[in-house]
């Protein structure tokens, strides 16, 4: 699945751990962080950190594929600036173009 912003990420965050059949608390558990740091991955919020979403996905037994792109290649298959802004949202880290 190609995930665009946040708001989708933290779709793909609660439809897996629904999935699994755990609660955000365990979740949380699993990770090492409170629940509503997990509420606020589900929603898509900024400012939680690259780290803790790849524990989330791992833990979660998902995994996240960065894939580059030539400029002949169609959009949906790279990472285009709209979506680097969106990750960076999630990520936190200052990065801009």
């Amino acid at each position: 699945m190609k995930v665009q912003n946040p708001r989708e990420m933290g779709a793909v965050v609660r439809q897996a751990r629904t999935a699994s059949g755990m609660s955000q608390a365990e979740l949380a558990k699993l990770v090492g962080v409170h629940q509503p740091k997990i509420s606020e991955i589900e929603q898509g919020r900024s400012g939680v950190g690259v780290g803790l979403i790849l524990q989330v996905v791992n833990a979660l037994g998902l995994s996240l594929d960065v894939r580059s792109r030539s400029s002949t290649e169609h959009v949906s298959q790279g990472t285009t600036k709209d979506e680097l802004d969106a990750l960076d949202a999630v990520a936190n880290t200052g990065l801009r173009k």
